[in-house]
């Protein structure tokens, strides 16, 4: 046995430092960060969540989808673990005034072994990714009855929250920020493949007009301009679009999220 402790010891020594300098895996970098903010993985129906704080009811509850993260590692590789490699989701949440549950999209951060790299690659928006999203989202909003309910999405988890918010029991507020909602027009834009297998919201029915929405661009984004969002924005009956000078795709939302977040409650109170 004194024999192995030093290999014990340097075997330590290396998955701390992989996890560290970047040879973990996208999910496994990901869990670290999201455990270091303190915030609680679960696991729901094959879908990781990340809590921040205790839900309680009769207290708000923020719903978050990331984005697509990284579906393909260029020159037709896909890659094996769409995790996003950036921690803008966490930012966010870090900065939100709200007991907030990000809420893993099919085979991210590390989620159910039974995947499909379509899941993440040309069915990234599918039915198939957004009823599991449903499922799991419902299934928390039903033992909270007395919560008002937001849904959040940034980038491509905008497009799958615009999709979602049809089928919630409940939702009082869609906020997106930086988020492709004609995903057609979004890849003709870019000359992307086709998303053979995903739905568009831009072919959707206009969200209910009790549904309060919220909708963030950056003036500098190249990945999602707004103008390719104009055909559904003109559509919806309740919605407020803000074009943000300076911001681009990444570029610098956690800076104006809380008093945002803080904005935006205002306004839902003063008309409630």
């Amino acid at each position: 046995m004194k024999t192995q402790a030093p290999r014990m010891i340097e075997i330590a020594i290396v998955v701390i430092f992989c996890v560290l300098t970047g040879c973990a895996s996208p999910a496994t970098r990901f869990d670290v960060d999201a455990k270091g903010s303190g915030f609680e993985r679960q696991m729901a129906g094959g879908l990781v969540l990340y809590q921040k704080g205790l839900l309680v009811d009769g207290q708000p509850i923020h719903f978050y989808i990331d984005g697509d993260g990284t579906p393909s590692l260029g020159h037709g590789r896909i890659s094996q673990d769409p995790t996003s490699r950036n921690r803008l989701i966490l930012d966010l949440i870090r900065a939100d005034i709200s007991t907030s549950v990000l809420v893993g999209r099919p085979c991210y951060y590390g989620g159910s072994n039974r995947c499909s790299s379509e899941q993440w690659t040309t069915a990234r928006y599918s039915k198939d990714v957004v009823d599991q999203l449903l499922a799991t989202i419902n299934g928390i909003i039903r033992r909270f009855p007395e919560s008002s309910i937001t849904l959040i999405g940034y980038s491509g988890g905008g497009a799958l929250a615009m999709l979602a918010a049809p089928g919630l029991d409940r939702v009082d507020t869609l906020i997106t920020v930086a988020a492709n909602l004609d995903t057609r027009a979004w890849v003709e834009h870019h000359g992307y493949a086709p998303l053979i297998g995903s739905l568009n919201p831009a072919d959707q029915a206009p969200l209910p007009t009790r549904i309060k929405q919220y909708h963030f661009f950056g003036a500098d984004d190249e990945n999602v301009p707004v103008g390719l969002s104009r055909r559904v924005l003109d559509r919806q009956g309740n919605a407020n679009t803000k074009v943000v000078p300076g911001f681009s795709h990444t570029c610098c939302w956690p800076n104006i999220w809380t008093s945002s977040m803080r904005q935006i409650a205002m306004q839902i109170a003063s008309v409630d």
